[in-house]
């Protein structure tokens, strides 16, 4: 399926990521993803793209027209240590390193570097998105949160596999709409992005994660589906006056990334109304473990 992802996409018509108060449909993202390839690679593509970059439009983008051109994509989290990013660089060995000029100019990055810049108007495309590409090529090269740095290297179809996991567990239908706030260098900020694009649905974008902008969008866009890493979760129910109302549309959360205590998903539903499941899993073999069932559904006891 994602070796064909342009095409995938624009057969969704409603699909769309809202992002700081802008819209963009998901042939509008195609379109921008050719045209990223055709202004930086017109003759010659790379094969190993890394990206230290904020979340955004474009961002993704870049990750979908890797997909579609056959480039390795190398993913890292902006915020980290100027000495976890070089140390991860080592590892990649990417033939040139996208990035801003302010990260640039934090870490120093040795390697060949590209400004990431916004696109003002379409560049005729010289390059075709490739349509026989393998299964089994490598399609990114993750880094996990636990232990030692390591690289997790994922295929089209182990990738394709944790977004069809992802879709089972929250039992996706079309039409979702997702707030993400993890990092695209993370894998759950890209997974639940393309799960909902490629379902229909609508993707509310959020540069990074803070409290106040969590919120706001929370109670602006209605969301369907939220998902977290644990400490953050714990950071929303520190907030004084929780408004039931921003939590009222969605069906389910997920909370991951982090040790879990027992009792999360019954005071989260408490305060908010809105369904916990919780589970465990790794960047290197997707979710393992989970509730299927949410608290907060008819359930009388967690686990």
């Amino acid at each position: 399926m994602l070796t064909l992802i342009f095409t995938l996409l624009k057969q969704q018509k409603n699909a769309k990521i809202i992002f700081q108060e802008k819209t963009f449909s998901a042939k509008e993202i195609v379109q921008l993803a050719e045209n990223l390839i055709a202004q930086h690679f017109p003759k010659k593509l790379p094969k190993r793209i890394a990206f230290c970059l904020p979340n955004s439009p474009q961002l993704f983008a870049w990750h979908i027209a890797c997909l579609a051109y056959g480039i390795e994509s190398a993913p890292l989290i902006c915020d980290e240590t100027p000495n976890f990013l070089h140390a991860a660089l080592k590892l990649i060995k990417p033939d040139i390193v996208i990035t801003s000029k302010i990260i640039q100019e934090r870490c120093q990055f040795t390697y060949p570097i590209l400004i990431d810049k916004k696109i003002s108007s379409p560049v005729t495309l010289s390059k075709k998105p490739l349509r026989k590409l393998s299964e089994n090529k490598l399609a990114f090269i993750l880094f996990s949160s636990g232990g030692s740095l390591k690289g997790s290297m994922h295929s089209y179809k182990t990738f394709q596999g944790f977004i069809d996991t992802l879709a089972i567990i929250l039992a996706v239908k079309k039409g979702l709409t997702y707030l993400v706030a993890q990092p695209m260098g993370h894998i759950g900020g890209i997974v639940t992005s393309l799960l909902t694009l490629i379902n229909n649905g609508t993707v509310v974008l959020l540069p990074k994660f803070s409290i106040t902008g969590y919120l706001s969008a929370l109670a602006k866009h209605k969301p369907t589906h939220i998902n977290l890493h644990t400490p953050l979760f714990y950071a929303l129910l520190n907030q004084k006056n929780i408004d039931k109302k921003a939590f009222s549309h969605i069906k389910t959360c997920f909370a991951a990334g982090d040790s879990t205590a027992y009792n999360l998903p019954k005071e989260f539903t408490r305060l908010t109304g809105a369904p916990m499941q919780t589970g465990y899993g790794s960047t290197e073999t997707g979710i393992v473990l989970v509730n299927r069932k949410p608290y907060g559904k008819n359930q009388r006891f967690y686990w």
